[in-house]
């Protein structure tokens, strides 16, 4: 049976093979006509409103009088500055459900894992590339049809995803004349690796990234670990440039005053018990069944010596950042925080942990169900403008990604040292090197038991109040770098690169025709001989 579906699927994909080199040759006839140098085409198989990187890279494009095709799918309400951008155009394409989506990320050890045959995980895959190929390969071909635009000069690339976006894109760049940008966040075949156990499909996904991105003129990554495997083992030609991603303008450290003012419109439980009087704890009555916890206080004191600490996390809610450790670290730091009698008194912790996705109901169900005493979790969305104001507000955030290639960095660290927050994050070289600094901005971890001490140790009334502001003060020093200024120092002379190229080209090939012109016309005056009236 297997033999037969694979020779029934190599078939239909050599007849699409044979199929699609016909037709390129027939769209390089018809559009392959000078692009426009200042024009670049960026893509992303992705929700657009959900990557920032890439909203980022084309809003400085336009902001330095590049025109910008920005194409990818619709989702969440793009960022005013992107809809109204007079040289941004926002092309949208429908999403296909693949194999990612089908089967969604891979499950944690406490979420089940459904069943899904191979064949259908396969014909559902096939599917989606072709739908996805079709789409992309159309709405880039299709600008410069349209009155408004031209054709693209350069198409600016995220990966992943890699398929089939790195193939598509080295068949644009050959029928349009144009050229290719990677921008590396991670790799395809090892977030793949994450849904699927099938280590020859994993092999030839990690040879078809590597020689679709060979293709490209140029490379960006976001790493320098990852520049270097790009360069030295995967062996990629074209210019390598590591571009650590830099807070966006929204992201800043906001004053005490508007801090309150957002938590009591965000959650006014949690602003009444950061900000409302908070003495020594004199009294103290648990009820575990009704998940609450009664507290009475003496009439003078201190009134933020007790405030609880408010941590934040953000997630999109999938098998890369290990929530089980966050709620095992949770429980330990509940069974452990010290008595209210004690010394040192612990504080109450305020967990936000925000975004969407695939398990965020699983770990809800957990959340509700276990009798926190000293904890306090919720779940949020926040739209753009609350968001970068709750990471303002927050004592420490907390980064659970664990990379599945070891070389990406997580944004989301960079939007809170941009606000001004340290971290705790979860370990690895590549963070470790380039971006967390223990002691300097925060702290890593490796396990639910380190989070936990750690927790313990900042949550104690005075103990950690020094080491808070030396973090917060490397939070702040991290975070004056912003985007721009960054950008325009190592991004953009690829794109002014790429462009002048473009210029030469077209303006060569504008002279070849009007020679080959020019020769054409006298030679039908030499065949059509001497005119009557000389004669």
């Amino acid at each position: 049976m297997f033999v037969v579906l694979s020779a029934s699927v190599g078939g239909v994909l050599l007849a699409l093979l044979i199929t699609g080199f016909a037709a390129a040759f027939v769209l390089r006839a018809r559009y392959g006509r000078d692009p426009d140098p200042n024009h670049v085409a960026v893509l992303v198989l992705g929700d657009l409103a959900r990557s920032p990187r890439t909203l980022a890279h084309a809003l400085s494009l336009a902001a330095h009088g590049f025109t910008v095709s920005l194409i990818g799918y619709p989702g969440a309400a793009l960022p005013p500055a992107i809809a109204a951008h007079p040289r941004l155009r926002v092309v949208t394409i429908a999403a296909t459900r693949g194999i990612g989506t089908s089967l969604g990320a891979a499950r944690p050890t406490s979420a089940p894992m459904p069943r899904v045959g191979v064949s259908r995980q396969l014909r559902t895959g096939i599917r989606k590339v072709v739908c996805d190929t079709w789409r992309l390969v159309a709405a880039v071909l299709t600008l410069g049809d349209d009155r408004r635009s031209t054709t693209p000069s350069c198409l600016l690339v995220q990966n992943p995803p890699a398929v089939p976006t790195l193939a598509v894109a080295a068949l644009l760049a050959w029928i349009l004349r144009a050229r290719v940008v990677v921008d590396w966040h991670n790799f395809a075949y090892s977030l793949l690796a994450l849904k699927l156990d099938m280590p020859s499909l994993l092999r030839a996904m990690q040879f078809y990234e590597q020689l679709a991105g060979d293709q490209a003129t140029a490379h960006l990554c976001v790493s320098h670990a990852m520049a270097e495997e790009l360069e030295e083992r995967w062996g990629l030609h074209g210019p390598i440039t590591a571009f650590h991603d830099r807070p966006r303008p929204a992201f800043i450290p906001l004053p005490d005053a508007e801090q309150r003012a957002f938590l009591e419109g965000f959650a006014p439980d949690l602003a009444q018990r950061r900000y409302a009087p908070q003495p020594r704890i004199t009294e103290e009555v648990v009820d575990a069944a009704a998940n609450t916890r009664t507290v009475t206080y003496p009439a003078s004191h201190d009134p933020r010596a007790h405030a609880p600490l408010l941590l934040v996390s953000s997630t999109s809610w999938t098998a890369d950042e290990d929530f089980d450790a966050l709620l095992l670290a949770m429980r330990i730091y509940d069974d452990e925080a010290t008595p209210p009698r004690a010394e040192p008194i612990s504080r109450l912790l305020e967990m936000v942990i925000t975004g969407r996705g695939p398990l965020k109901a699983h770990y809800e169900r957990l959340i509700h169900a276990h009798p926190w005493r000293f904890i306090h979790l919720r779940t949020a969305w926040l739209d753009d403008d609350d968001y970068p104001r709750l990471l303002a507000s927050a004592d420490v955030g907390i980064s659970l990604h664990k990379s599945s290639s070891g070389l990406d960095l997580p944004m989301k660290i960079v939007d809170l040292f941009g606000a001004g927050t340290p971290v705790l994050a979860w370990a690895y070289p590549t963070l470790e090197n380039e971006m967390v600094r223990a002691g300097v901005n925060g702290a890593t971890f490796t396990d639910a038991d380190t989070l936990a001490a750690h927790l313990l140790r900042l949550a104690q009334v005075g103990a950690a109040d020094h080491e808070l502001a030396t973090w917060r003060r490397g939070a702040r020093e991290f975070g004056a770098t912003r985007w721009e200024e960054t950008w325009a120092s190592k991004v953009l002379p690829v794109f002014h690169d790429i462009k002048a190229k473009a210029a030469v080209e077209t303006a060569a090939r504008a002279a070849a025709a009007a020679t080959a012109t020019a020769a054409s016309s006298a030679a039908s005056v030499s065949d059509r001989g001497p005119d009557k009236k000389e004669l």
